[in-house]
This record gives C-alpha cells, sequence and structure tokens, in this order.
C-alpha cells in the first residue's frame, strides 16, 4: 500500500499550515460602535404564545438594554433573532443590515417594515397615543410585548398566536391582539438608518505629492473632527487641497452635510519621505432607532439586537494613511528635519477596550510562517521538477 505522505502532499500540508499560522498570527481590526447587554436599561413585557416557532414558542417580550463601550451611555433594543439566547458579558458590533448573521430568516427581507414599526411604535409613541390609534387603553407592557411580537414576525416568521396570545394575563390579550395587528398590516419599508460613525476606507496608500484620498466619514453628527500627529507638511484638506479648519483646540474640523457624509484627504508634499499616520476621527453621534447589533464574534453567539431608543454618544474611529516617495524623486542624502507639527492625537475616551498585552510578539508566528510557506513552496517546485524530468 502506498503511503499517503508523498512528497507533494506534504509540500501542500506546509503550504496550508502556514497561510493558517499567518492569518492566526495577525490581529484583527475593528470600528464603528461597540456595545454589551445591560440590565439596567431592561424593560419587561409578557410572554406570549408562537405559531410555528419551535422551542421559542413561548418567549418573553421585553426591551434589552445595552451599554455602549468606552461611555456611560444606555439605550433600548428589540431582538430580531429569537433562536439564538442572549449572552452577558459578549461583545455586540454595530453593523449595516446586509451584515445580519443569518440568510435563513426574515430579517434582511423585511429590515425595513421591522424599521417602521420602531419609529410608530413603543417607546417612539407613547402608550396613550398608540392606545387611540389602535382604539384600546394600552399599558407600556402591553404595548412592548405587541411591539416585540410583531417584529419576531418580520424577523423570524413566525406569528403571534392571536386565540391565546398571552401566558397567563387574559386580560391584555385583546390590547396586544389590537395593537400586533395594526403594527403587522401597516407596516411599509423605510430605509436604513445612516451609521452613528463610520469611516471607508479604513487605509489608503499614495505617493508624495498626492491627495491620499478621499476617506468618506459617515455619522449622525453634524460635525466630525480629525486628529494626526503629522509630518511637516502634511496636512488633511478636502478634494480641492484647502486645508481644513482647526478650531482652537488644533483639531481639524468638518461639518457633515446630508445624506450624513464628508470626504477628507491627506496631502502630502511632492519632496515628502516614505511615511504613514493615523487619523483619529471623533464625533458626537447619535446612535438612531433601526440600527442593528450582532455578535462581535462567531465563537460567542448571541442574539442580534435592534435599537429601539436613540441615544448621542461619544465615538472614535481611526483611518490610516500612507506614502511613498513620488516616481521622479530621488530621495536626498541629508536627513531630513524632525516633525514640527504638534496637532494632537484625540484624547477623547476609545469606545474600544485596549489590547491585552500578553508579553508575546507576533513576529515569531509571522517568521515560522513565512518560513514554513517558503519550504512548501520548495517541496512542489522539486515535486513538478522531477515530474517533469521523468
Amino acid at each position: 500500500m502506498a503511503s499517503r505522505f508523498t512528497p507533494a502532499r506534504v509540500g501542500a500540508a506546509i503550504l496550508g499550515a502556514s497561510v493558517a499560522l499567518l492569518a492566526a498570527a495577525l490581529p484583527a481590526a475593528a470600528d464603528g460602535t461597540h456595545a454589551k447587554l445591560d440590565g439596567n436599561y431592561d424593560e419587561s413585557g409578557y410572554q406570549v404564545q408562537l405559531l410555528k416557532a419551535g422551542s421559542e414558542k413561548n418567549p418573553t417580550a421585553s426591551l434589552i438594554g445595552i451599554k455602549i463601550d468606552g461611555t456611560d451611555k444606555g439605550t433600548q433594543t428589540y431582538c430580531v433573532e429569537l433562536p439564538q439566547s442572549t449572552q452577558l458579558g459578549y461583545g455586540m458590533d454595530e453593523v449595516p443590515w446586509e451584515k445580519y448573521p443569518s440568510d435563513d430568516s426574515g430579517f434582511k427581507k423585511n429590515s425595513g417594515k421591522i424599521n417602521w414599526i420602531l419609529h410608530n411604535s413603543y417607546p417612539s409613541v407613547k402608550p396613550d397615543a398608540l392606545g387611540k390609534t389602535v382604539g384600546v387603553d394600552l399599558s407600556a407592557k402591553e404595548a412592548i410585548t405587541a411591539t416585540q411580537a410583531a417584529i419576531w414576525h418580520f424577523s423570524d416568521n413566525v406569528d403571534l398566536d392571536t386565540a391565546n396570545p398571552l401566558v397567563g394575563n387574559e386580560d391584555s390579550a385583546k390590547d396586544v391582539v389590537k395593537l400586533y395587528d395594526f403594527l403587522v398590516s401597516k407596516a411599509v419599508d423605510l430605509d436604513q438608518p445612516t451609521p452613528s460613525l463610520a469611516v471607508d476606507p479604513k487605509e489608503k496608500a499614495g505617493k508624495a505629492g498626492d491627495l491620499i484620498g478621499p476617506f468618506t466619514v459617515t455619522s449622525t453628527a453634524d460635525k466630525v473632527t480629525f486628529s494626526a500627529m503629522l509630518p511637516a507638511g502634511v496636512t488633511l484638506t478636502d478634494k480641492d487641497g484647502k486645508e481644513l479648519d482647526k478650531p482652537a483646540d488644533k483639531k481639524f474640523a468638518a461639518k457633515v452635510d446630508a445624506p450624513k457624509t464628508a470626504d477628507f484627504f491627506v496631502k502630502v508634499p511632492a519632496d515628502a519621505k516614505p511615511g504613514e499616520a493615523d487619523i483619529s476621527i471623533h464625533a458626537d453621534a447619535q446612535l438612531d432607532k433601526g440600527r442593528l447589533f450582532i455578535r462581535s464574534s462567531v465563537d460567542k453567539k448571541t442574539q442580534s439586537l435592534i435599537v429601539a431608543s436613540p441615544v448621542t454618544v461619544p465615538l472614535d474611529i481611526t483611518a490610516h494613511a500612507k506614502w511613498d516617495v513620488a516616481a521622479s524623486t530621488t530621495t536626498p542624502t541629508t536627513s531630513a528635519p524632525t516633525t514640527t507639527d504638534t496637532t494632537p492625537v484625540v484624547a477623547a475616551a476609545s469606545n474600544e477596550a485596549p489590547l491585552a498585552n500578553t508579553g508575546a510578539s507576533i513576529f515569531w508566528p509571522i517568521a515560522i510562517g513565512v518560513v514554513l510557506l517558503v519550504a512548501g513552496g520548495g517541496a512542489l517546485f522539486m515535486v513538478r521538477r522531477k515530474k517533469n524530468t521523468a
């Protein structure tokens, strides 16, 4: 019986191992708004009876509290992923609707209708106003219950058992059904809200003498500020190369115009030496109702949530610019002057916790990966050469 460990297979295995090791050695990048569950913002409704919901037939409807990382701000959300349980302490990321983690549910198809419900039901609309709309005397608990059930109808393809809607609370059943039927029948598509703070791309490269960009910032804020320790002569500009305004604190500022976007560029002198810069972007931005939060890690699954109450939070993200010498420029033999620009880095509290320092550098895993990559490639080359000369 021939051995399974041929030189070709060994080479392929080495290549595969090296690629995996290199990928594992590189730290993951994160950006945007992050949060964790916080029971201080919870508001409970009633336990409901659902049709065709499997093991989730009798969940309790509630507003679920989250707290934004790095701030003292919290808000309320509704569940949009019924089969998944909530997990305290697990991180959550604000993402566009298309990043919803399951293609099997109804969320991606019906997210616009869910957004309409958020804007036209509790807590956006008070219980007494909702009650007048549907013709009942409505309590907050009843409003939460009907609203969550209507959201599940669209996000998870399940229906409220309108003949027997609640577990152990017959007095509120009629009111809940009235509001549920209204929300499900009236819901229409409402566009996805603007991100609280995002930048695209997060990294861009160019040549000395170029305007590197655009970096497009999208935010619910009316103004964003930019800060960076920039080499002498390098600055932040608009598309015409005009330097952005600097308020008294020396941070660059840009007004965010409709549809809530602002572009900036990194202007690099033609005689600049190769370099790079991190640009810190800050905004006091509104986290709007309808924004989606999903699990930060595929290994730590927790229920996807959608924001029901807007809240303004201080947020910080980072963009990175990198440049090389211009093609027609030769590098001078004399040393370049040291940086004299003293524009400060943003000193606001980050919305991300710092990475823990384990005392181990990623250099050695990367170095080992490179050695394995070369070895694997060499093994495959020798096998092919041997076959060709045979």
